[in-house]
């Protein structure tokens, strides 16, 4: 899609990849942009297109060429246009990166003793993504919050969902830990329904009780969940378990109660 409507706009494919890289080099050298190859390791499993808007978005920096600059703008605009989780992304490596050479630099360089762990959150992207991401960097964590109550909704009682941690994060975050590095859960909860008190803004409901958006389904009645007065004791230990199975899963965790 990119190559075609960049072709529309007299751009061919071999210009746009050699004046890319064109670009990458030139904001290296005379910016102090930061390369494509600082950001990303050649095993990085990021989209092209992620990759490609990081490009043009340092090439439109050029101030000795505004016309290429515009010209390549608009075709950057056009990843955007179809790819606008990827601009996102580009914002948040930037400030990560940025963020890690802050840190480091304050701290004395790297190595252990010089400087505290750093910490990125994954910005609900899949954790596979990451791998790759500013390779060679000096104790980065990556940061997750993984949630079970705002997926699909279901008035299965508590004790079905003790081993859902495990089946749902478990290989995903040992994977992560392996490929990436540490990897922790900066928040989770043992809510498994979305029945929290204003959790998605004052007045806009809830998605157990179907009010939360349009043509959502009616699950159940919230206070089963919410009327903590009256848990019976079978409740409270199902409620423990599903704790339980999630720090196991998770491995290292900051509780948030939802």
């Amino acid at each position: 899609m990119l190559f075609q409507e960049a072709k529309m706009a007299g751009i061919t494919q071999a210009n746009w990849v050699l004046s890319v890289s064109s670009a990458d080099l030139w904001a290296t050298r005379m910016l102090n942009v930061p390369s494509t190859s600082s950001v990303f390791s050649q095993n990085s499993s990021l989209s092209l297109s992620i990759k490609t808007l990081w490009q043009c978005l340092v090439l439109s920096m050029n101030p000795k060429d505004l016309s290429w600059a515009r010209m390549h703008w608009s075709v950057c605009m056009l990843v955007y246009r179809f790819r606008y989780t990827a601009g996102q992304l580009i914002c948040i490596l930037y400030s990560y990166l940025e963020a890690y050479n802050i840190v480091r630099n304050a701290g004395g360089g790297i190595g252990e003793g010089k400087g505290p762990f750093i910490s990125i959150h994954d910005g609900f992207f899949p954790r596979d993504q990451w791998v790759g991401v500013l390779p060679n960097a000096d104790r980065v964590a990556l940061d997750n919050h993984p949630y079970i109550c705002f997926g699909g909704q279901s008035d299965s009682a508590m004790s079905t969902y003790r081993h859902v941690p495990c089946t749902t994060w478990g290989s995903a975050v040992n994977t992560s830990m392996r490929a990436f590095g540490l990897t922790f859960a900066g928040e989770f909860s043992n809510a498994v329904t979305d029945c929290g008190l204003w959790l998605n803004g004052v007045d806009l409901g809830t998605r157990y009780e179907g009010t939360y958006a349009k043509n959502l389904p009616t699950v159940g009645n919230c206070t089963h969940w919410t009327d903590w007065t009256k848990y019976s004791d079978q409740m409270k230990s199902d409620i423990k378990n599903f704790a339980l199975s999630s720090m196991d899963a998770l491995q290292v965790i900051h509780f948030l109660p939802l």
